[in-house]
Order: C-alpha cells, then structure tokens, then sequence
C-alpha cells in the first residue's frame, strides 16, 4: 500500500489504496465537501467551497489559504508535500478568475508524482478544472 493509509470514499470500490487513487478522491473530497457537513469536527473538514465563500473576492488571499489547507490535507497520506498555488484574474471579464495548482508529493513507497491543474471560478462557484500538461 503506497500511501499510509487507506482512504474511505462512497464508491463502489470502498477504501481506496493506490497512491494515484488516493490522490484522485482526497482532492475530489476537498472540491465537494462542505464545511458545514460536521459539527462534531468542524476544523477537520478540508473544503475548497468554504474557502472559495470566504475569500473568494480576493485570489491572492484564496490562494494562500488553499495552498496551506491542501498542504496539510495531503500531508496526511504523503511525504515531501509542494503545494503552490497561484492567482491569475482573467482579462477577459473582472468576476472571472483562475487558480494555478501545481502540486509535487511523494508516497511511502518513494514514488513522486505532480499534478498541474487549472481551476477557474466565478462568482463563488466553480466554472472548470482542467488538467494541465507541462513537459
């Protein structure tokens, strides 16, 4: 088993296991969950959502905030965590905007993998997230 632990999901596969599946459901967790989905743990829940209504007039602050919640959340499951991520409004209308993800971590078995993704909202919602190459 790659990652340290095994983590739950609601498919029909159960608990996933391999680095790359573990990677998948922990940032699709962290860009469905509500933080209002607990009371027992509220400072537990890792969610992009509550982030993006907290800050989400202001993408420099947005991404510091996501960059050190997803930081600790991947930190959980995965060695050497590199998190950064970057604010970049788009020209094109002023309530449309863009956060660059790139992503670098290392599972237990000593494999590294990077993740480069595109995500753009507007007004406090997700438009799109796009999976970026980069040689």
């Amino acid at each position: 088993m790659p990652s340290r632990y095994q983590h739950p999901s609601l498919t029909p596969e159960g608990w996933t296991s391999s680095s790359i599946q573990v990677i998948d459901q922990m940032l699709s967790d962290f860009y469905l969950s509500e933080y209002s989905q607990t009371f027992a743990w509220p400072d537990d829940v890792k969610s992009f959502t509550w982030l993006l209504q907290r800050y989400g007039t202001d993408p420099d602050q947005l991404a510091s905030a996501v960059q050190d919640m997803l930081k600790s959340y991947l930190s959980q499951q995965f060695i050497n965590v590199e998190v950064d991520i970057t604010a970049n409004p788009e020209e094109a209308d002023s309530t449309k905007h863009a956060l660059y993800f790139y992503i670098k971590l290392q599972d237990s078995q000593g494999e590294f993998f990077n993740l480069n993704q595109l995500l753009q909202y507007s007004n406090l919602k997700i438009v799109e997230i796009s999976k970026l190459m980069r040689g």
